[in-house]
């Protein structure tokens, strides 16, 4: 016989498992699978290096690690969501499908059990995810959110990167090398100072009326494609050239991110002004490309 509380335990289950995929929606798995690729490509210039048992160590870090990074971005959802509905953002917050409220006690739970996994994986482990997530509050939360500033996301992005790809190291128990920084230093500035204006083009409009300072809203369009364009093309040329002469390892690599830049300035080489959002996102997607292309291609050289 069926107990009395059968179908409320069955409603609640069945609630869990339609949240969790919205849960995992919003915190972005696009970038999900950027931040363990930096992770992977720390490992496996550590794993060139280490015991090749320590990949056991390495799959358990990596989970606790993306647990962090999706517990970020959830909580990040949860408080852009103003910018988002305003920006017609398609996701699940956004567009009324996922409690702020549900998100939140969500990406909590996330990250305490990030925290207590990554300590069980040794201290060093456990106190960068705790500076990963510090990070990811500093970029989102009160009282002075990080993220209404090009300026201080770039503050908060760059270290992110550079602390995820240092987890991996750290995960495969391998001495650093010389390539190994010259790759994260590279692919964190282009997170960074690429990715913080490619990311506000298509968002103006909500993150003017959420009261953001972003290069875009203060400087115009005009000036910040140009410096972007700049930047994008200066870092991919910075690359191949330190690449070519100092690591060898990552010279492809360093011609995708070249690559990278010329597509980002093609891209912006007209005013977007009232142009849909699919098209004022260009850049991001190009940003957001380059460096998948860069990752896989440090991997298989490294794998070859």
């Amino acid at each position: 016989m069926l107990s009395a509380r059968e179908p409320a335990v069955n409603g609640r289950t069945k609630t869990l498992l339609s949240t969790f995929p919205l849960a995992f929606s919003e915190a972005r798995p696009i970038v999900q699978l950027m931040f363990l690729l930096r992770f992977a490509s720390g490992a496996a210039f550590a794993l060139r290096q280490a015991d090749p048992a320590a990949i056991g160590r390495v799959a358990a870090c990596a989970a606790v690690w993306e647990l962090a990074v999706a517990s970020s971005y959830l909580f990040n959802g949860v408080a852009d969501v103003a910018e988002d509905r305003i920006n017609r953002s398609s996701r699940p917050i956004a567009r009324g499908d996922l409690s702020p409220a549900t998100a939140l006690r969500i990406a909590a739970a996330g990250a305490t059990t990030a925290i207590s996994g990554g300590f069980l994986l040794g201290v060093p482990f456990g106190i960068l995810v705790v500076a990963m997530l510090a990070l990811g509050y500093l970029y989102s939360g009160p009282p002075w959110p990080f993220k209404r500033r090009t300026s201080t996301t770039v503050v908060t992005v760059v270290p992110a990167a550079l602390i995820t790809y240092f987890a991996g190291y750290l995960s495969g128990q391998g001495g650093l090398h010389r390539a190994a920084v010259i790759f994260a230093v590279t692919m964190s500035l282009w997170m960074g100072l690429v990715g913080g204006f490619a990311k506000d083009f298509s968002d103006v409009a909500g993150d003017a009326a959420a009261g953001r300072r972003t290069a875009l809203v203060v400087h115009g369009e005009t000036r910040i494609r140009a410096i972007m364009s700049v930047i994008a093309l200066g870092t991919g040329a910075a690359f191949v050239a330190v690449a070519a002469v100092a690591a060898p390892t990552l010279i492809w690599s360093a011609v995708v991110t070249l690559a990278g830049g010329v597509a980002i300035a093609a891209s912006t080489r007209s005013q977007f002004g009232g142009a849909a959002r699919s098209t004022r996102r260009r850049p991001y997607h190009v940003f957001m490309l380059t460096q998948y292309a860069a990752h896989v291609s440090l991997l298989a050289s490294l794998a070859a």
